[in-house]
């Protein structure tokens, strides 16, 4: 009898091997047909790294390399396999190798005390493209006969990447997790657990040269081939990214560098985050004191959404109360009845329960007096920087004709104010009244005017704020002059609204008389 099949039938694969059974006068007798399987047992090597999906679900990152270097010979590498949502860690050398066709091997090996583990791979692409590139992972432990996490745990598909053997075999780029705090940068060195490949490449250099873009930080490349991840706003929990690693190797003395894609898992820990508070909501108009003011309101946010909050008004006068709070869209409320009239600045502050506070500051509620008065004439010498079209002037300023008050029954004042500034050709008389504040010697008042500069009028808005002092030497007075787009005139230039006045009337018979 004599058995034929193809051609190179030592190679892997499965063959029809044809049999037939001569007579001695050579006319056929009978014939069969039957397949062999040939399984390469000769020199070869594999290798492999990427994420794949777990059959319950979740990721898993993997790197291998498994090879026989002599037909026959025993096998080595190593298999890196670590599955993120169950925390099992497979990490042993390969001990065997069985390449089943020109695409496809199983190779197995132990880790760990009493544990083996047995890989399927398929390589259905190009070198380093997965294009369908399959991976099943089995493992079993006798040793720990109590352990629950499914004892032949099954990975058969996700983003992975295979490389048959070459002369220069591909780097292995084992997983890497790293834990950092939210908002916290952190710096990863990815390269001390990936290896070159097998012993014979043990003296190659391993350069990452690619860094993917996680979905909720940022990963920078660094000239030291580390890696800087940094979590995106206040984002906590687990991010992931790949990187490319690629050796300096040859082949038959010829430059073949080779590369694989390692995975890095980030575990970014919660923080408590300061709550931000909004614009409070006060009233605009001014408010005749005693008068209670029911409409105090400000919201905020919180990036813990688990977080609860407590809040405080202090109202400026002294007085503070609890704000009341609504949870479900993140706003405060509060009231307060101002007793007496006055400029406040209203402060509402915003607690977590972790005590870190956040706070917002209205200036300012205007709360007037109908009794109160102003009356008064004279002149300021007006410092350099007062007139803003040309910020060295400075000479005598004149305020002329103050009498501002409350008529009976009135809720805004009227009166007269005049104001020049000789050195600008700047003259302001105004004509009507939003509000007048007298406290303790000290007023404010606002509202409307035309001024006049080098024979040019327009209308603006204007401020005065005056003190009452002990003599007509030490009473004080400012203005301030602007239109919707700029300052004309403000002789305490960037005080706020509420600031006293702080300008002497020194330079002629100044008096200022509040009530």
């Amino acid at each position: 009898m004599h058995v034929s099949s193809p051609t190179g039938a030592t190679a892997c694969g499965t063959y029809n091997n044809t049999a037939t059974a001569q007579a001695s006068n050579n006319a056929p007798v009978t014939s069969a047909q039957a397949s062999t399987t040939v399984l390469c047992t000769g020199k070869g090597k594999v290798t492999g790294g990427g994420q794949v999906v777990p059959t319950q679900g979740g990721t898993a990152s993997f790197g291998y390399i498994a090879q026989r270097k002599t037909d026959g010979g025993p096998a080595s590498g190593h298999f890196n396999y670590v599955n993120h949502t169950t925390g099992l860690h497979i990490n042993g050398p390969v001990t065997d190798l069985v390449i089943l066709s020109p695409t496809s091997a199983r190779f197995s090996g132990t880790w760990d005390t009493g544990c083996t583990f047995t890989v399927y791979m398929e390589d259905n692409g190009e070198p380093g493209v997965s294009n369908g590139d399959r991976l099943e992972v089995s493992y079993s432990c006798s040793a720990q006969p109590t352990s629950t996490d499914a004892p032949n745990q099954v990975l058969l598909h996700g983003n992975n990447q295979m490389h048959k053997a070459g002369a220069n075999s591909p780097p292995v780029a084992n997983a890497d997790t790293v834990t950092t705090a939210e908002k916290a940068a952190v710096n990863i060195n990815v390269l001390p657990n990936d290896i070159p490949g097998p012993v014979e490449d043990a003296g190659q250099t391993l350069t990452v040269t690619a860094v993917g873009a996680p979905a909720n930080g940022t990963a920078v490349l660094n000239a030291d081939n580390s890696i800087t991840y940094a979590p995106i706003g206040y984002f906590n929990g687990t991010d992931s990214f790949n990187y490319t690693v690629c050796d300096n190797g040859t082949t038959d003395g010829v430059a073949d560098p080779q590369c694989a894609t390692g995975t890095v898992t980030v575990t970014v820990t919660a923080m408590n985050d300061v709550p931000a508070v909004g614009t409070i909501n006060a009233p605009a108009d001014a408010v005749k004191a005693g008068t209670a003011i029911n409409t105090f309101s400000a919201s905020f946010t919180d990036p813990d959404v688990s977080d609860t909050h407590t809040a405080t008004w202090n109202w400026g006068d002294g007085g503070s109360s609890a704000g009341t709070v609504t949870e479900t869209n993140g706003s405060v409320t509060g009231s307060h009845t101002y007793t007496a009239a006055g400029l406040y600045t209203v402060t509402l502050t915003v607690t977590d329960k972790g005590g870190l506070s956040g706070s917002s500051v209205f200036k300012s509620v205007t709360v007037y007096n109908s009794t109160g008065t102003i009356t008064g004439s004279g002149q300021f010498n007006s410092p350099a920087g007062s007139y803003p079209s040309s910020r060295l002037l400075a000479g005598t300023a004149t305020f002329t004709s103050v009498n501002v008050k409350y008529a009976t029954g009135a809720t805004v004042p009227s009166g007269t104010t005049s104001f020049i500034y000789s050195p600008a050709g700047l003259t302001f008389t105004a004509t009507s009244f939003n509000w007048l504040v007298t406290s303790g010697g000290k007023a404010w008042y606002r509202g409307t005017g035309s001024v006049t500069i080098n024979g040019v009028s327009q209308s603006c808005q204007f401020l005065v704020a005056a003190l009452d002092g002990p003599s007509s030497t030490t009473d004080k007075f400012r203005i301030k002059l602007w239109t919707t787009t700029a300052v004309l005139y403000d002789d305490q230039m960037g005080d706020p609204q509420e600031a006293a006045a702080t300008v002497v009337a020194t330079t002629g018979p100044g008096s200022v008389a509040v009530k």
